[in-house]
């Protein structure tokens, strides 16, 4: 790694300085009626096997120090309700209550779920218990009856799904580059995963099912972990590897024009089990609290109960956010004809009068403070091989002009990270995506 002017800068404000942290900032927004609930689908506590550098439990104790890097990163970066998904062993062979992660000072919500009572400046997130095997068991409220837990939740047999449901799960699939389409197809789920964190770096999963060189990411992970000079700030390590592979948008596309309307989130997938160095803010680069703020689901819901939640991401009132980037206020993604409005997840009717709207969001006041970024809206038509551009602009307003489905996506250009990115400023100038909502359906 080259020493540059910009290195050299941030060295000298280093050594003068408390290290650079970023979180993400508490959100109260409203749309029509409805709250923006910052929400997590992919999470692993120590109940998992490969979770704390696969040592979470410790004679069926969670590992103090693991459980509680999960708590306080739930708690920084303000997440309303985060869905615990751990793998079947350990989580199928211990009480469901176990799972709860219950401390002192929490509190029994809904009667299924835990709300976190000692975030330090009084944020109550809600935590829901569930799990990922084939399927993403969302907010279970007991587990389900078996000889052998363990092997059904590791089965793919379809009828998982029905059986989850009586539990009061939302049924999501992980991992969904890996899925066979037939079986995506029969299972029906309500949510798959669009993007994965683990996927993205992970170099069997990205040659073997992404279709992409495996070693293109770590190259500047090394960079990040290596770091001789303290120089580099550890947040922005992911924007050297942040990428939707094609391969989602296929699975989500075939499944939408085979008549299953089915939502997308995406995977943290945390785990804390891949770079224990720490870095030179004082976290290990895979940190629970580093990995919840790359990318989020901004659900409305009419209001943070775990229930309200689920009713929302079934139906698909929710879009993806990769807040690493920065944390959107402001965005709006509906249709409207004369007399009303509708969400993401909505299925109209086609009539002449429909609109489709997009209102541009800007960064959080606690965003990252550097050069604006430029943003920029799109909107999609889903067709038969490829998603079909209809309109764009720093704001959309679209008048219908046929039946399909239509999703929304924003980009950005995050010129507003440059003095984070020091040596890699020239991400800084690239294209990423930011949101990406859930279609309205035109029927």
């Amino acid at each position: 790694m080259t020493l540059t002017h910009t290195s050299l800068l941030l060295l000298l404000f280093s050594a003068c300085s408390s290290p650079i942290t970023f979180s993400l900032p508490e959100i109260n927004e409203w749309h029509r009626g409805f709250k923006v609930v910052r929400t997590l689908t992919h999470l692993h506590s120590p109940y998992s096997y490969d979770a704390c550098d696969t040592k979470g439990l410790n004679n069926g104790i969670p590992d103090a120090e693991c459980l509680r890097h999960l708590r306080s990163g739930i708690c920084a970066n303000h997440v309303h309700v985060a869905f615990i998904t751990d793998h079947p062993s350990h989580m199928a062979e211990y009480p469901f209550e176990k799972l709860l992660l219950s401390q002192q000072g929490d509190t029994s919500v809904e009667g299924f779920g835990t709300q976190i009572g000692n975030c330090p400046d009084g944020f109550q997130p809600r935590l829901a218990a569930g799990y990922e095997g084939p399927v993403l068991a969302l907010g279970m409220h007991k587990h389900l009856t078996s000889d052998n837990l363990t092997a059904l939740y590791e089965s793919k047999d379809i009828s998982i799904a029905a059986s989850l449901r009586a539990v009061g799960a939302v049924v999501g699939v992980p991992h969904t580059e890996d899925k066979d389409p037939a079986w995506l197809a029969a299972l029906a789920p309500d949510l798959i995963e669009i993007y994965n964190i683990h996927a993205n770096v992970d170099p069997k999963i990205r040659a073997l099912s992404l279709g992409q060189a495996p070693f293109i990411p770590t190259t500047q992970l090394a960079s990040y972990l290596l770091d001789p000079y303290s120089t580099l700030v550890p947040e922005m390590s992911f924007l050297g590897f942040l990428e939707i592979a094609p391969i989602y948008y296929t699975q989500w596309r075939k499944l939408l024009l085979a008549g299953i309307k089915v939502g997308i989130i995406s995977g943290t997938d945390s785990h804390e089990n891949i770079f224990k160095q720490i870095m030179n803010d004082g976290e290990r680069l895979d940190s629970h609290r580093r990995m919840m703020r790359l990318t989020t689901s901004h659900v409305l819901a009419p209001d943070i109960s775990i229930t309200s939640v689920q009713a929302a991401l079934t139906a698909h009132r929710s879009y993806v956010v990769f807040e690493g980037l920065g944390t959107p206020i402001g965005f709006d993604f509906f249709a409207s004809t004369n007399q009303n409005t509708f969400s993401a997840g909505t299925s109209l009717s086609y009539a002449p009068n429909i609109i489709i709207t997009m209102v541009a969001p800007t960064l959080h006041s606690a965003s990252p403070k550097g050069p604006p970024p430029s943003i920029s809206l799109k909107l999609y038509r889903i067709d038969a091989t490829e998603d079909t551009l209809v309109a764009s602009g720093s704001s959309i307003v679209w008048s219908v002009s046929s039946a399909g489905i239509y999703r929304g996506e924003v980009t950005i250009i995050p010129s507003h990270l440059a003095p984070w990115l020091t040596d890699f400023a020239y991400l800084a100038k690239q294209t990423f995506t930011w949101i990406l909502t859930n279609p309205i359906f035109i029927q």
